[in-house]
This record gives structure tokens, sequence and C-alpha cells, in this order.
């Protein structure tokens, strides 16, 4: 879920896949909705 959901859970999981060294692509409000915003990460290898 993107940071512009503003939901706690999610804020935690992204801090921990940024710390591995995933980086935000995208962010679709199409997939779901515009409240519950899909967040595409990928790391290179």
């Amino acid at each position: 879920m993107s940071d512009t959901a503003q939901y706690a859970p999610y804020e935690r999981t992204r801090l921990f896949v940024k710390g591995v060294g995933y980086e935000e692509l995208l962010t679709l409000t199409e997939m779901w909705s515009e409240e519950n915003p899909c967040l595409i990460m990928i790391k290179k290898l």
C-alpha cells in the first residue's frame, strides 16, 4: 500500500522493505481504489 494512504502498519512494512534495498517504482490507484493505492516496488539484483 502506498504512503498516500497513511496507514501505520504499511508505513512500517515500507520502511522494512526499503531497508533491504527495494525502491518505489509505481503507485496504482486503478488496481484497487484511491483509498487503497497499490505500491509496486523493485530491487536491483
